[in-house]
C-alpha cells in the first residue's frame, strides 16, 4: 500500500489549496471524499457532486503560485483539462505516478464545486430589497468581526485620532493590518469631497479615482471609508489587490465573501457602494471609489469611459 499527497486547489477560492494524503489503490471517489473533508468550511455539497480534474496544461502540472489563483478565476480554463470519474482508479500510471512524477511547488487536482449548494447562507440572501442567488463560492467572512467592529466605534474621527478596534479584532480579519487606523489630517476633508460626490443630487458622477504615490496612507483611507459606511448603514462591495479575484459584501449583520463574478446583481444597484482597492475596478452602476497608485491600467480606461472624476 503507497500513500501519495496530492495537493488540491478548488476552483472560485482563490489560495485554497490543500494537501490530501490518499492510498493509491483507492479510486477517484474516495479521494471526493477526502478532499471534503479535508475543506469541510468551504465544501458543503455531497462529495459525489465535486467535480474533480487533473491539473495538467499540455502534460506539465500547474504551478502553485499568484498566476494560479489568477488562472481558476478565468472563464473556459478547464478547456482540456482531464475529468476524473469516480471509477478509475488512482494507481493508473497515466494519473499521478509517483514520487518525483508528482512535481514540486505544484497543484494535483483542481476540485469544481456544484453551481449552487447548501450552506450557513442558505440558497439565497436579500440585501435591500434585492435577492441573490448562492453561488459555490460565496461563504460567510471571517471579516464579520471587523464590520461589527466598525459599526459600534465611538472615537470621534479627527485628525491625529487613531481608531482602535476591540482586542484579537484586526484590519479585515488580516493581522498585519494591526488594530488601529491613524487619521491623518486630510482623511476627515477627503471624506467629505469623496461622499458629497457620490451622494450627489444630479448623479452626474458616481465614480471617483484617489491617486497617489506608493505609501501615503490610500490604503488606510480606504479602512477609513469602511468605517464611516458601516455607521451609515451602506451596502458596500469591496475588492482589493491583496487578494485578487475576490470580493466581500458588508450590510448590516451580513459579511459574506465571494469570487469576482459574485454580488453583480447588487453592484447594479445604484446605492451600494462599491470600494477598491488597486485592483482594476468592473463597470458598474453602484458608487464607484477606486484608491490606487498611478497605473494607468487600473484606472483610465474604465472611468475614461463611465464620467469618473
Amino acid at each position: 500500500m503507497v500513500q501519495v499527497t496530492l495537493l488540491c486547489a478548488i476552483v472560485g477560492l482563490p489560495r485554497c489549496v490543500s494537501a490530501v494524503k490518499i492510498d493509491t489503490n483507492e479510486v477517484v471517489g474516495i479521494l471526493k471524499k477526502a478532499i471534503k473533508e479535508d475543506n469541510a468550511v468551504d465544501v458543503r455539497c455531497d462529495a459525489r457532486k465535486l467535480r474533480l480534474f487533473l491539473a495538467k496544461k499540455d502534460g506539465v502540472w500547474l504551478r502553485d503560485d499568484g498566476d494560479l489563483d489568477k488562472l481558476i478565476q478565468t472563464e473556459g480554463f478547464l478547456d482540456g483539462m482531464e475529468e476524473m470519474r469516480a471509477s478509475w482508479e488512482l494507481s493508473d500510471p497515466s494519473l499521478f505516478g509517483t514520487g518525483v512524477m508528482l512535481g514540486k511547488k505544484v497543484v494535483h487536482v483542481l476540485v469544481v464545486l456544484p453551481r449552487t449548494m447548501a450552506s450557513p447562507l442558505g440558497e439565497s440572501i436579500t440585501v435591500g430589497g434585492v435577492t441573490i442567488p448562492v453561488t459555490s463560492t460565496m461563504r460567510n467572512s471571517p471579516r464579520a468581526d471587523f464590520w461589527k467592529a466598525l459599526q459600534k466605534i465611538k472615537t470621534p474621527v479627527v485628525a491625529d485620532a487613531v481608531i482602535t478596534l476591540p482586542e484579537k479584532t484586526f484590519i479585515l480579519d488580516e493581522s498585519e493590518l494591526g488594530s488601529h487606523i491613524y487619521i491623518r489630517h486630510c482623511y476627515p476633508r477627503l471624506w467629505d469631497i469623496c461622499r458629497s460626490i457620490l451622494d450627489g443630487k444630479k448623479g452626474t458622477y458616481k465614480r471617483l479615482i484617489i491617486l497617489g504615490t506608493p505609501g501615503i496612507g490610500k490604503t488606510y483611507f480606504c479602512f477609513l471609508v469602511l468605517l464611516f459606511l458601516a455607521q451609515d448603514g451602506a451596502t458596500v462591495v469591496y475588492e482589493s489587490s491583496e487578494v485578487e479575484g475576490e470580493r466581500t459584501l458588508f450590510s448590516g449583520d451580513l459579511v459574506v465573501e465571494g469570487s469576482k463574478k459574485d454580488f453583480n446583481t447588487l453592484l447594479k444597484q445604484r446605492e451600494t457602494f462599491y470600494v477598491v482597492d488597486g485592483v482594476k475596478p468592473s463597470r458598474v452602476k453602484a458608487k464607484t471609489m477606486l484608491v490606487t497608485s498611478p497605473r494607468k491600467k487600473v484606472w483610465h480606461k474604465i472611468f475614461q469611459r463611465n464620467c469618473a472624476r
